[in-house]
């Protein structure tokens, strides 16, 4: 089974690629039974699982699951590690492939050697899309510590919470997530951002992944929170999001819907 796992990162957002395309694998047996093998000898955020493409128009379908076992609708570090992954095991024959994922087709652009940069397409506040259950707003809230808690939200493919607060770095994330999590208005749970902005075109930010906690980058948690800032917070719409192990540099082109992440991405194994 060695031969279909290769062990990618994104600014130390870790994942291990499962080319289903190139070896054939049984990857519901491979989740079920191998799960706590693999965080042992390959520490991973999320595993994507490379298929033969359902649409003639793409190149490959593409299945996230999480640290715990669930599937996630997106992944966008993730995408760059596929993309960056596919160029090198001559899977993909042009700059730009198209990823089909299972609500969405994405693009990913090879830039150079180790930078690549996703297009994504589709990015929505209503909250049927997002699967929040609450009215439509552009902001919403709950408690935490006896404390009223602003946060935007948004889905680019998957649903995302994003808090602007200062000094990040002091703030209990997991203990943040928890509150809301309790509040029980999202109905397929959350990724939750907690954002420091530090110039009007600099964001610091910490993400709270479902399926996994916290971890050291998250690429559509950089979108979500990119696009929250840029309708909410009057910020430019080139943005660099900075996390604990490097920058992703987005741009948010609200003409024509489409959001641009650009990163590097690397092998560990």
């Amino acid at each position: 089974m060695s031969e279909n796992l290769t062990h990618m990162s994104a600014l130390g957002n870790d994942f291990i690629v499962i080319d289903a395309i190139s070896n054939q694998c049984d990857l519901s047996k491979m989740i079920k039974n191998e799960l706590e093998i693999l965080k042992q000898n390959m520490p991973f955020d999320q595993i994507l699982c490379l298929l033969p493409p359902r649409d003639i128009n793409c190149d490959v379908y593409l299945e996230i699951y999480n640290e715990d076992g669930s599937q996630s609708e997106n992944c966008v570090n993730g995408l760059r590690c596929i993309g960056r992954y596919m160029h090198d095991h001559n899977l993909a024959f042009n700059e730009e492939i198209c990823v089909q994922l299972v609500n969405q087709i994405t693009k990913v652009k090879k830039i150079d050697e180790e930078n690549y940069e996703v297009i994504l397409e589709q990015f929505s506040l209503d909250p049927e899309d997002i699967g929040l259950k609450k009215i439509k707003s552009d902001s919403y809230s709950f408690m935490h510590d006896q404390e009223q808690i602003n946060f935007y939200s948004v889905s680019v493919g998957n649903p995302h919470a994003i808090i602007f607060a200062q000094e990040i770095s002091a703030i209990k994330l997991d203990a943040l997530a928890q509150s809301l999590i309790e509040e029980n208005c999202f109905i397929n749970g959350f990724n939750l951002n907690l954002a420091e902005i530090s110039s009007n075109n600099s964001i610091k930010l910490r993400v709270y992944e479902r399926g996994v906690g916290e971890t050291e980058a998250c690429g559509s948690g950089a979108c979500a929170t990119a696009l929250a800032a840029t309708l909410f917070k009057e910020m430019q719409h080139d943005i660099e999001i900075i996390f604990e192990k490097g920058t992703l540099n987005l741009k948010i082109d609200l003409d024509s819907n489409k959001i641009y992440l650009r990163g590097t991405t690397s092998y560990l194994n």
